[in-house]
């Protein structure tokens, strides 16, 4: 079975196009031995729930978005050096790492907090979130089916001059589209009222797939965040 799947998923790369995958195909030449690992294309196979074409598919859009974050050093397995001081100011500050606890489902959390994020440029923030993601799947190939839930703490009021969009999108995207992870669940904790009134017009430009894994949690952090997530599995001993 496993064998097939891989054949399978081969074969769909093939048929794409060369202009649609010159990422991919500039990996085959730079660095084959971990595009063709059979272990590292499972993880995408998995990702997509071993629908093959969806699989071939998120491994080109790996490779082309690899490369837009982190240029010629694309081409080989990530490694902690491969992040600059100004990638990992964000990590330092708390404001986006992976948690050590996992939920009560077994499932993996990574937590964000926008409002304390710092970068000079958006690839700052993709490249910490890239090396996160690939460091955790690792670590711990059991995630590859247990599958990631994001957490996002907003507190205070929210500021649109410091929103940035298209860096959100770019986010939603990789989680959605080029990561070799299930996203299975968000949580979007705020307290601001302005928010409160437009978020779910925001969840339904997100399409139905999204809204279905979205939770929005009003109110602060002592009064009804912590029992909030606790309903979901996520107790208080898993947050920071």
């Amino acid at each position: 079975l496993l064998r097939g799947w891989l054949e399978d998923f081969a074969a769909a790369l093939t048929v794409v196009p060369k202009h649609r995958k010159e990422s991919y195909l500039k990996a085959m030449e730079l660095c084959p031995d971990h595009v063709q690992d059979e272990s590292f294309r499972m993880q995408f196979i998995r990702a997509d729930y071993y629908d093959t074409r969806k699989a071939a598919t998120r491994f080109i859009k790996y490779w082309k978005a690899k490369e837009y974050v982190f240029g010629a050093k694309a081409f080989h397995r990530l490694s902690l050096d491969d992040l600059s001081e100004d990638d990992l100011a964000t990590l330092r500050r708390k404001a986006y790492l992976g948690l050590p606890k996992r939920d009560a489902a077994g499932r993996a959390l990574m937590f964000s907090c926008r409002q304390k994020f710092v970068f000079k440029e958006r690839r700052n923030i993709l490249r910490l979130m890239f090396y996160l993601v690939n460091n955790l799947l690792e670590r711990d190939m059991s995630l590859q089916t247990t599958g990631f839930v994001v957490i996002v703490f907003e507190d205070g009021a929210f500021d649109l001059k410091k929103y940035d969009r298209k860096l959100d999108n770019l986010m939603i995207q990789y989680s959605n589209e080029v990561w070799p992870v299930r996203f299975v669940g968000f949580h979007y904790c705020f307290d601001s009222k302005f928010q409160e009134l437009v978020l779910p017009f925001g969840l339904y430009m997100l399409g139905k797939a999204m809204r279905a894994r979205f939770r929005l949690h009003p109110g602060s952090r002592k009064r009804h965040r912590i029992n909030d997530l606790a309903e979901f599995g996520i107790t208080p001993e898993c947050l920071p």
